[in-house]
């Protein structure tokens, strides 16, 4: 099944940009009319849905102090949902979120066009005490992005999930090329879509900005500080699209100055299924996970949700079987592996 979320990788391969191109008025959003929430979560028996995650030591942690680890799903395709199963599998690989790219600009459905779908994902992290990282995914418009349908979207759903202490909001996924600096645009665009949100959930944690890469921590504290937020209950979003020590030099300089962070979509490696004709690949490379970025995340106590969906996690040879083989060990929120392999 061919899959699609906003593939940072994919977008820094084929699209060529200077800055960000914002369509839209980038006029303040009026809150409108709540679309509050019909469901009701009830435990599955095995799992009680989450508590709000927090901040510590630079970055975003669980209810119990650990690291948010996850896979992802994107409805925002076609519309598709995953099998639950496969979802509530993940916590055996350690794993205690889900990265939920809810909707996009560009494909022609309207924000709240998927609220069924994303309803039952939502449902489903609850019931099986995994977060929700709800975000707006580019995959029709590569890098760049759309100011009112981002409101819109931000409208319908912001107040829809606010009571839901499980979820987390992601303002809008790689509004532009790379990293920090961010355009006005796109200061602008964080700027607004915070006040709307908090209009509507004052209690939700929110992820800003969405990096595509990390390269320059001094200009990431300038976008921080251009805006007008309550950093208590928010922290930056990053992708791991530059270099291994590009991400760690400015991850380190971003805590030495008092930014928590979330490597919300860490880079996948990239090969060919061994089933596959090696010298046919099929145009995009098959995702299995970045080792190299994991143990760097998990050196440096960041948090962090790579870019393998809860279908393809499952192949032992895309996630698990790496993770035993490089020697990366965690204290997991359910079961045993991967700590039980750990050496003291």
């Amino acid at each position: 099944m061919f899959k699609t979320a906003a593939w940072g990788a994919m977008a820094l391969l084929l699209i060529t940009m200077t800055g960000c191109v914002a369509s839209g008025s980038p006029t303040p959003p009026t809150p409108t009319d709540s679309h509050a929430s019909p469901l009701e979560i009830a435990p599955n028996g095995d799992a009680a849905p989450r508590g709000r995650v927090q901040l510590a030591n630079g970055t975003v942690v669980t209810d119990r102090g650990t690291l948010v680890r996850g896979a992802y799903w994107a409805v925002d395709h076609m519309g598709l949902l995953p099998d639950r199963e496969d979802l509530a599998d993940i916590r055996g690989l350690g794993l205690n979120a889900l990265h939920l790219y809810g909707e996009m600009y560009g494909d022609g459905v309207p924000a709240g066009g998927y609220v069924d779908q994303i309803d039952v994902v939502v449902q489903w992290c609850g019931e099986l005490g995994l977060y929700c990282v709800l975000t707006i995914g580019n995959g029709a418009t590569g890098l760049s992005f759309d100011y009112q349908f981002a409101t819109d979207f931000w409208n319908f759903y912001a107040p829809r999930y606010a009571d839901m202490p499980w979820v987390v909001y992601e303002i809008y996924n790689e509004p532009e090329y790379l990293g920090a600096p961010s355009s006005d645009d796109t200061i602008q665009l964080n700027q607004d879509m915070y006040d709307l949100i908090r209009s509507h959930a004052p209690d939700t944690h929110v992820l800003f900005f969405s990096y595509s890469g990390l390269t320059n921590s001094a200009a990431v504290l300038q976008d921080v500080q251009r805006l007008d937020v309550d950093w208590s209950n928010a922290s930056v979003a990053w992708h791991g699209y530059t270099s291994l020590s590009s991400n760690e030099t400015c991850l380190t300089g971003m805590r030495e100055a008092g930014i928590n962070s979330i490597h919300s979509e860490l880079p996948v490696g990239q090969c060919c299924d061994p089933g596959w004709d090696e010298e046919d690949p099929p145009w995009w490379s098959d995702p299995f996970v970045n080792t190299d970025k994991i143990r760097m995340a998990e050196e440096n106590h960041t948090s962090w949700l790579t870019h393998i969906d809860v279908d393809y996690i499952h192949d032992d040879w895309r996630f698990k079987e790496p993770i035993e083989e490089s020697g990366i060990c965690w204290e997991p929120d359910y079961g045993t592996w991967p700590s039980e392999g750990c050496s003291d």
